[in-house]
């Protein structure tokens, strides 16, 4: 009896060390692997009258992806929206695609895509769902925000993520720099001023013509 005892008294301090590891390990490995879907944006800031620019929505640390949703939220007062695409990532295990016509409102766009069929499995790890392709309109600022967000794997059941939104904004065309016309005007008074220089030292250093007199001293 006083071993059988001893055994019952080690494994009720032992379980619940044992159980208190596996909890902060399945925690840790939980916490390692959380999907984030964020918005890249090609820079901080767009010159007003440049050209339309390109946002990635990525998605990061996923397992078995097959199908999302997406709603981005805009200003429309200074971005103008041309189109949005399917990125390369949602298919890139063989599974089919297939995407909805987007549908857009007045600082709004909704995209979704669901890929078909049993197998093979839904793409892992991290890559672009989508491409959201904007023109500058105004001077300004503009965030850009997830409105709703929706993963899932092929069996339709719900992946949880958490998502990034970004900025950009969007400065007068000739801020920062040099108009190309002006550098072209400088380029040119340069270019007119070298070639005076250059005659003016020639003939300074063109000797005499013979027969020619000597100028006085």
């Amino acid at each position: 009896m006083p071993g059988k005892r001893y055994l019952l008294l080690r494994w009720l301090w032992l379980g619940p060390l044992v159980a208190a590891v596996a909890i902060v390990l399945n925690g840790s490995t939980g916490a390692a692997q959380e999907t984030i879907v964020r918005l890249e944006t090609p820079a901080e800031e767009v010159r007003l009258e440049g050209p339309p620019f390109t946002v990635s929505v990525v998605v990061d640390d996923v397992a078995n992806l097959g199908a999302f949703q997406l709603e981005l939220v805009f200003d429309s007062s200074i971005l103008g929206f041309v189109e949005v695409a399917e990125g390369p990532f949602l298919g890139s295990s063989g599974r089919t695609v297939q995407c909805l016509p987007p549908v857009t409102a007045e600082g709004l766009v909704r995209f979704i895509c669901v890929t078909l069929g049993q197998t093979p499995e839904g793409p892992e790890g991290s890559g672009v769902l989508a491409t959201i392709t904007f023109e500058p309109l105004s001077v300004g600022s503009s965030d850009l925000q997830f409105q709703k967000l929706i993963l899932a794997d092929p069996p339709g059941e719900p992946i949880f993520a958490d998502y990034q939104d970004a900025s950009i904004a969007v400065v007068p065309a000739g801020d920062g720099g040099i108009p190309w016309w002006l550098w072209a005007v400088i380029g040119g008074v340069v270019l007119v001023v070298s070639a005076a220089a250059a005659s003016l030292w020639w003939f300074r250093l063109k000797p005499p013509a013979a027969g020619s007199a000597a100028p006085p001293e």
